[in-house]
């Protein structure tokens, strides 16, 4: 049984490169009391950022390309490996955490993220059976109009992903479901769509909006180096101090 409200999670195919160590760094304070995971490629080598982290390794095929990611946090026994908490906190290299807090988040949603600004496509009838096909239709359109939340920099509880992960799997090397496009599917067939949530906890694509980090509430960002790359370097900066 679950017995803690949250573990950070960080995933990553690599050694991170300075400017994601930097975004690492500058998060580290805001997730202190917090157990932290890394998710790595077996025989990956471990840099000294992660030090506090439990390192958790998995078959290489994971890692090699974008599909294997998404075939692994659609799997139940990923989501086993932390069966003792009722929540994780996944995080990419490009996401970086603004401030405490991610406790006032635990509860309010099974699934949580940054919210699609364009919906997103997905196929029913050829989701379970037929990934590949399904992938190629959403990408002209067709399909249930969906909007959801990237899993990039994401909150997902435990209990609830062990039940619902579909694992979906193909052999293909360039079509497959994005797993939180199927994820946002598969919890918004149930539950409601909060995008004022979602801005609270994290911003993406909304980032080009702000001027400077002083301007932002929101707990975390992803991918601030596409969508506004004056905040990118204006964190990178700040954490040269830390």
């Amino acid at each position: 049984m679950a017995n803690q409200k949250i573990a950070v999670v960080y995933i990553t195919h690599r050694q991170i490169n300075e400017e994601e160590t930097g975004l690492l760094k500058y998060s580290l304070p805001n997730l202190a009391s917090y157990d932290k995971f890394l998710v790595a490629p077996d025989k990956m080598k471990v840099q000294q950022v992660f030090d506090d982290f439990t390192s958790l390794h998995f078959n290489p095929h994971y890692f090699s390309h974008i599909n294997g990611y998404n075939e692994l946090l659609m799997t139940a026994d990923f989501y086993r490996h932390f069966d003792a908490y009722e929540n994780i906190l996944v995080m990419q290299p490009d996401c970086v955490v603004l401030k405490p807090g991610i406790d006032s988040f635990c509860g309010k949603s099974l699934y949580l993220g940054a919210s699609f600004i364009k919906p997103k496509f997905i196929n029913r009838i050829w989701l379970m059976k037929y990934p590949r096909i399904g992938h190629l239709l959403s990408r002209f359109k067709i399909g249930l109009k969906i909007y959801g939340f990237n899993g990039g920099f994401s909150i997902r509880n435990i209990p609830y992903f062990i039940k619902h992960a579909p694992a979906l799997r193909t052999n293909s090397n360039l079509l497959l479901y994005r797993e939180d496009i199927v994820y946002s599917y598969i919890y918004l067939k149930e539950h409601a769509y909060y995008p004022e949530l979602s801005d609270r906890f994290c911003l993406e694509e909304k980032l080009a909006h702000y001027q400077n980090l002083d301007q932002i509430d929101a707990f975390g960002m992803h991918d601030p180096q596409k969508y506004n790359r004056e905040l990118y370097l204006e964190i990178l900066e700040r954490s040269k101090a830390l």
